[in-house]
């Protein structure tokens, strides 16, 4: 327990402030899109649990296989890490593309009018990207922290939490900001 107190706190305190102050400079900056664009306050959260859920889920995995020995810390070709990955790019893209579907059909049971292609093309556009950089990022600790001696377990989620939050909505703004350009 001591240990776990250890590493984790820090980087609790760390990502809850980084939450707090980057992901909400976001939001502020979008307030004027969660008007405009009908089915965002349903898009939102479904994406951030979305995020993170899939990148606690590969996160454990990878510290599991590091732990079991299955998985080296190393980018070197391993059936296991490859396999995690595919599974998550797969969960990513289609639970993004679905995720839009559902936020315009929710939208629509609460009498909104919103644009089906337009939720579905944040919702893939912001997944893909975050999913991309979440991927990277949780290899990348979940290793370094192996590497390190540190437990994956007690580091990866933590980060990937706020790593998740933050880029889902940063991509979702971006997304926002692509789509009026067209």
């Amino acid at each position: 327990m001591k240990r776990y107190i250890k590493e984790s706190l820090p980087i609790l305190v760390l990502c809850g402030l980084g939450e707090i102050f980057l992901t909400g400079m976001i939001l502020k900056n979008m307030s004027p899109y969660l008007i405009k664009v009908i089915g965002l306050f349903v898009l939102i959260p479904t994406l951030m649990s979305l995020r993170g859920n899939i990148s606690g889920s590969l996160g454990s995995r990878i510290s599991s296989g590091l732990h079991q020995g299955l998985i080296n810390p190393e980018f070197e070709k391993n059936d296991d890490l490859l396999n995690n990955i595919k599974a998550a790019v797969l969960m990513t893209t289609l639970l993004s593309f679905l995720a839009g579907i559902f936020a315009y059909f929710i939208s629509i049971l609460y009498g909104l009018t919103a644009d089906i292609l337009e939720l579905v093309t944040i919702a893939f556009i912001a997944g893909s990207l975050a999913g991309v950089v979440f991927l990277i990022f949780t290899l990348n600790i979940a290793f370094f922290t192996f590497k390190r001696g540190l437990d994956p377990d007690n580091m990866v989620n933590p980060i990937m939490t706020f790593v998740s939050d933050f880029t889902t909505i940063f991509f979702i703004y971006l997304a926002i900001l692509i789509l009026a350009l067209i």
